[in-house]
């Protein structure tokens, strides 16, 4: 799996328990290297567009309005990817990045058992 600047990472979890994105420390630093500061909470059109790419090719795309997230309050936002905490878990996690729901609600996931494997689609937008 790799990330927008090719960065290589060594793997990939899918959990539907994890809200947003989680990275090592490392790769969470590309990302916010390239966004710029301050970050505009209305206008996201200078932010970079997150490409993971799986070791078979295929590629799927976040763009920063899908892992942004927006706030009641209108100049507030968060971003959709944190990272780990604590030693332990960065040495444990290391070249990891955990693909939460905030990954999940754009790709349809489907966990294949019997095949071991994970599908993705596209998922349809909500209107």
């Amino acid at each position: 799996m790799c990330i927008r600047d090719r960065r290589r990472v060594h793997g990939a979890i899918i959990d539907s328990g994890t809200t947003v994105m989680v990275a090592t420390p490392g790769i969470l630093k590309v990302v916010t290297d390239a966004m710029p500061k301050p970050l505009d909470c209305h206008d996201f059109s200078a932010l970079p567009t997150l490409s993971y790419v799986f070791e078979n090719g295929d590629e799927y795309v976040m763009k920063p309005k899908e892992y942004m997230q927006g706030s009641e309050f209108p100049s507030t936002c968060s971003f959709g990817i944190t990272p780990f905490h604590g030693k332990r878990s960065i040495n444990l996690f290391k070249g990891t990045v955990i693909l939460g729901d905030i990954f999940m609600k754009l790709y349809y996931t489907h966990f294949d058992l019997g095949q071991q494997r994970i599908g993705f689609a596209r998922a349809a937008p909500v209107p």
